[in-house]
């Protein structure tokens, strides 16, 4: 029974670590990829179920850390800001539960390892808290004020103890904001210099500038660590 096991024990192991370098291998091979234009190509390509595989993008492509803005102005460049939210949002909802799981049960010491250890002391106490209020709160504000990229609250929420609805409603409150003004962005790409090209670009600096200056002034240094005392967790 023992060495059965142990046995066990060593192939949840390997296949962990499988998974581990497919993520790694993934996120090196898509990196090239990081245009909306290519995924605009890639989902127009499959015709009328161009819809499906644009949803499909959003479930798979941020497992592999690939950069969500690229997807979400290809999906207002393709379908507006109305169409587009309500596919954008339903695909990365979709992606927050496969990764929370996978990040839970199947890939909780890789993310422990290379990610969970590359944030700040006070983000990562904050993060590894009981009290689901406090959870939902810094999970919430990671969204809202992309602290964090989306893959990876994604992944730091699958290892901490907020509990799976409170986890969905955080995301779901969290990703509108981003998702509206990143889509509008997209859907007036095709209007440079237009007023209403003008007025998404400002509201899209905001969306990127703000944080910075609210997490300083706010949380101080609930922020990724960007210092070389982590560095030998990444090689």
């Amino acid at each position: 029974m023992k060495n059965t096991k142990t046995k066990k024990q060593k192939i949840q192991e390997i296949i962990k670590i499988l998974i581990a370098l497919t993520i790694v291998a993934g996120s090196i091979y898509l990196a090239r990829y990081a245009k909306f234009e290519h995924i605009r190509d890639f989902v127009q390509s499959y015709g009328v179920w161009g819809e499906v595989i644009y949803v499909l993008c959003w479930v798979v492509l941020p497992i592999f850390m690939f950069p969500v803005p690229v997807i979400a102005f290809a999906g207002g460049v393709m379908y507006g800001i109305g169409k587009g939210s309500l596919l954008t949002i339903l695909g990365a909802m979709l992606n927050v539960i496969v990764v929370y799981f996978l990040s839970r049960y199947v890939a909780k010491d890789f993310v422990e390892k290379i990610i969970l250890n590359r944030v700040s002391g006070k983000l990562r106490e904050k993060l590894l808290t009981e009290d689901q209020k406090s959870l939902f709160v810094v999970l919430t504000v990671m969204r809202i004020m992309p602290i964090v990229s989306f893959s990876l609250s994604n992944y730091l929420a699958g290892i901490t103890n907020v509990k799976f609805w409170v986890h969905m409603l955080s995301s779901v409150i969290g990703i509108i904001p981003g998702t509206l003004i990143f889509l509008n962005f997209g859907d007036k790409m095709l209007e440079p210099g237009s007023a209403s090209f003008i007025i998404a670009a400002v509201l899209l600096a905001l969306i990127v500038i703000v944080p910075i200056f609210f997490t300083r002034k706010y949380f101080g240094d609930l922020v990724v660590k960007k210092s070389d005392d982590n560095s030998s967790d990444l090689q």
